[in-house]
């Protein structure tokens, strides 16, 4: 039977209003498996898994649990020493303190009366964290921003230079003890630094992070750090090889089971409960192969690939009469792949290949070639009497077998390409590709 669906629950965060950002983590997020993190007794937790398996969203769920009480501190890779970004120069202490000093302009530039209400030394700590990572001149323009009254409570309070260096052990936990110290009187009960990592880092920027948590010595309780890490990053960045007593690493593994639980409660939302499951939408065994294709192309069961898998078949499903079956596996096969799962082509990888969706897929030295050659050109079409494609592939039978072994390598199905694209008289060409 036909029936109307909402995208909201496939949509990203930041495009959900805010009613249905609620709904959403009331409906379709599964908690559980961050239980471990919840009750564990550590202090700082790395999460990680493979891609696909919501590394980010149970970083945002953690800050969401946290964050009525934990001056948060959001610590991109960008700003990791060593980075371009980098807010300033020195360690990951001093990129946090930076940041400590971001935030606690903007909070109390909004609740300026806070201010009054601060231990004198906490006034001194306040003067000194925002001149030290801002600036003289930051500092002045930000108390004549503030109401006379709260102004007054800094304005006489003399800078000092506090903390000379930020490696010294005692330099270090006089630090964290002091902006705990603060936020405590701001009404928070912690500080919680929140890192969501990329793949794509740099030699230095890697060394940074091992250094965050191997060699940061911070054992304050109320001083918490949570990382989401890509699983390909911690085993090249060696996190996991050196002592880490205070860190709680926690591997997001999914069944498929519990993958399908996700992908039905997306359904259910999108659909107001009209529909339960996708079991509704595909018959049995349509929807066997399908978890089995993106089984394949994932390795292991994920949420990502089941809430697309869920998307997908609202989308075929919603004007038929009856339920998708087997004679919708080819096109549903390629709208899958278009939609969810781009040819991306990394040139700085020490690798010949190209990453379809989470999948490296490594390719001989002439394949790779005419990939490369054919990626410069975007979706332009590159005719088959191309000068420059005949001198790469030597003649035009070349480029026939070329185009057969490259589309053998990087197509779901070399009989429905949705790659490498071609047509008579105009050429070749790649589609549904991402930077």
């Amino acid at each position: 039977m036909p029936f109307t669906f909402s995208p909201w629950p496939f949509l990203p965060s930041q495009r959900r209003a805010p009613d249905k950002e609620k709904r959403w983590w009331d409906e379709c997020f599964l908690s559980e498996l961050l239980e471990r993190v919840w009750d564990s007794n550590s202090h700082w937790h790395v999460i990680y898994g493979a891609r696909g398996s919501g590394k980010s969203l149970a970083l945002a769920a953690l800050k969401r649990r946290a964050e009525n009480i934990s001056l948060i501190l959001d610590y991109p890779a960008r700003h990791l020493p060593g980075a371009p970004q980098s807010l300033l120069r020195g360690n990951n202490l001093t990129q946090i303190m930076a940041l400590a000093s971001l935030e606690l302009r903007r909070l109390l530039t909004a609740q300026p009366r806070h201010l009054v209400q601060l231990a004198s030394d906490s006034r001194v700590f306040v003067r000194w964290l925002i001149q030290k990572f801002g600036g003289e001149r930051a500092y002045a323009i930000w108390l004549s921003s503030l109401p006379s009254d709260s102004a007054a409570a800094l304005r006489d309070v003399a800078y000092q230079d506090l903390y000379a260096t930020d490696t010294h052990p005692e330099h270090i936990h006089g630090q964290i003890q002091e902006l705990v110290s603060l936020i405590q009187q701001l009404g928070y009960q912690q500080v919680l630094v929140v890192l969501d990592v990329e793949i794509n880092l740099n030699d230095e920027q890697r060394k940074s992070l091992r250094e965050l948590f191997s060699e940061f010595d911070i054992h304050h309780p109320r001083f918490l750090v949570i990382a989401a890490v890509p699983e390909d990053l911690i085993r090249n960045a060696a996190l996991m090889t050196a002592p880490h007593p205070r860190v709680n690493f926690v591997r997001l593994t999914w069944t498929t089971e519990q993958c399908r639980r996700i992908a039905d409660r997306h359904i259910h939302a999108a659909t107001d409960g009209a529909l339960e499951t996708m079991q509704a939408l595909a018959e049995p065994t349509l929807l066997d192969t399908l978890e089995q294709m993106i089984l394949q192309e994932f390795q292991e069961p994920v949420p990502r690939g089941a809430v697309d898998l869920a998307r997908l078949l609202l989308h075929a499903g919603a004007s038929r009469t009856s339920r998708l079956h087997d004679g919708h596996l080819t096109d549903l096969r390629q709208k899958y792949f278009a939609e969810n799962m781009p040819l991306i082509l990394d040139i700085t990888a020490k690798r010949r290949g190209v990453w379809r969706g989470p999948r490296f897929i490594e390719l001989d030295e002439q394949p790779y070639n005419l990939l490369r050659f054919l990626w410069e050109r975007e979706d332009h079409a590159t005719s088959i009497d191309d000068q420059e494609l005949l001198a790469l592939a030597t003649s035009k039978q070349n480029v026939q077998m070329l185009v057969h072994r490259l589309r053998e390598r990087i197509e779901p199905d070399i009989k429905h390409p949705i790659y490498l694209k071609s047509r008579r008289n105009q050429g070749y060409w790649l589609e549904n590709t991402a930077a």
